[in-house]
């Protein structure tokens, strides 16, 4: 609640650091709007709650079950089995993925990026100790996995360690009811229940890579300690527990699941170059603990089907990979970038923008030169974007000499590019626009206000 209604950039400004919680909320003065915005918090989930209940109720008494006598997790003893399939029946995509990871491994194998024993010294080679260990900005997920996979396996070869295999808890999550079809703002909270799933399709979902699920967490996490890992959610910002915050593996503690299986309870790991040192009391210098999650998430089974499970997990990742749009916002040196399936020359600019020098970038393959000296195209409205920047400079030219014509008034971005054309006319362009940005009465000048436009997650 405090980090709701207190002013605060820092975990300081929310309490002292030998205060604890408690007191530092029972000391804050919340005002008496604050107050009532709290008592009615949990009054929507409250009632969710009840309902949910309610409907475990009916579900056991048509069953001819005790109400009373329900367990917490009620289960009605329907086993979940969508593979109905056998391993040789893969769907068209699933083969398709399965081609472009291979094309993934022959180029790693064959730059001798796998070898654990034999690394390179040329200066300029992706197995050189300097570059060994980076992480690999790349396009696509599936890419990543395989990555992760060899250079988990090479790792741990190299440091003469055994890998400890942990997997995840799941369950199947069957709703009550389909989804609307309306697409209005408030979501409705859909009724579901969650069952057991059968030691054999358990196995199959353990064999799967994070790709194939649309939320990235792993089924099977394989690690040893000193491991590159990546935080994968956002668990609390003052402690630099956030998503993408990159790290190594300092320890764990393990336990068994409900197949028998070895789970995680908490993976201890040693952040690299944190915003701030963190401090955890019996824990050395910047190493902090990650406790599993339980998300539903969408799993893509061979066969192109898509099925909805709850799944626990701690959610990280190896760190030997990652994507273009996951690297955004980081200075790395070295850095390694197969550019190769980039979609365009934003994708190439993120990833060779992360060098701090040319002496410490590594391009892996190939590229598509056209995404560079192509030309601007309109792709996700780009070209649009560009004009409309360029018209809001000028307007803000206009403004700075005090010529701007009083009718182009406003705060937002929308109405003050369609009262400057209002004013100046359709086919007025800004003085020293580029000529690949000119457009005339001919042309549609759609704005990008009024588009979807979509990011490569």
């Amino acid at each position: 609640m405090l980090t709701f209604f207190k002013p605060w950039r820092t975990g300081k400004d929310l309490k002292e650091k030998k205060e604890t919680w408690d007191s530092a909320f029972l000391d804050y003065q919340f005002s008496a709007q604050q107050k009532f915005l709290m008592d009615n918090f949990e009054l929507r989930f409250e009632c969710l709650d009840s309902r949910d209940d309610y409907h475990a109720q009916r579900k056991a008494q048509s069953l001819g079950i005790d109400p009373s006598k329900l367990e917490p997790d009620f289960d009605d003893g329907i086993h979940f089995d969508p593979f109905k399939c056998s391993d040789d029946s893969l769907g068209v995509r699933e083969r398709r993925r399965q081609l472009d990871m291979q094309e993934m491994t022959d180029l790693l194998a064959n730059t001798g990026w796998t070898n654990a024993k034999y690394p390179s010294n040329e200066s300029r080679s992706i197995d050189n100790p300097r570059f060994r260990n980076t992480s690999i900005i790349l396009t696509y997920n599936k890419h990543k996995d395989v990555a992760n996979e060899l250079g988990t396996k090479r790792f741990a070869a190299e440091t003469g360690q055994m890998l400890a295999h942990f997997f995840s808890e799941d369950e199947e999550v069957v709703f009550d009811e389909l989804p609307s079809k309306t697409h209005d703002r408030k979501r409705k909270r859909r009724k579901a229940t969650k069952h057991k799933i059968n030691d054999e399709v358990q196995q199959q979902l353990w064999k799967q890579s994070p790709s194939t699920n649309n939320m990235q967490i792993p089924a099977t996490l394989s690690l040893c300690k000193g491991l590159p890992v990546m935080i994968r959610f956002n668990g609390a910002t003052e402690l630099c527990i956030t998503k993408g915050q990159e790290g190594t593996v300092h320890g764990w503690q393990a336990g068994k699941g409900r197949h028998g299986q070895l789970v995680l309870k908490v993976l201890y790991v040693k952040l690299e170059k944190p915003s701030t040192d963190v401090q955890f009391k019996d824990l050395p210098l910047n190493v902090v603990p990650i406790t599993p999650n339980t998300r539903r998430i969408n799993c893509k089974l061979p066969d192109d089907r898509i099925i909805q499970i709850s799944r626990t997990q701690v959610e990280v990742l190896p760190n030997f990979a990652m994507t273009d749009f996951a690297s955004q916002g980081k200075t790395r040196d070295p850095n390694i970038v197969d550019i190769y399936n980039s979609r365009d020359f934003r994708a190439i600019y993120t990833a060779l923008s992360r060098s701090s020098s040319a002496d410490g970038t590594i391009i892996l393959q190939g590229f598509n030169v056209n995404h560079i000296t192509g030309g601007v195209k309109d792709k996700g409205g780009y070209r649009q974007e560009l004009r409309e920047l360029e018209i809001l400079n000028d307007i803000t030219k206009l403004r700075e000499n005090r010529k701007l014509p009083p009718s182009i008034i406003g705060d937002l971005r929308g109405s003050l590019i369609q009262q400057y054309r209002s004013h100046f006319g359709k086919s007025h362009t800004p003085d020293e626009l580029h000529e690949s940005l000119v457009w005339d009465t001919n042309e549609k000048f759609e704005s990008t206000l009024h588009k979807d436009i979509h990011g490569k997650s």
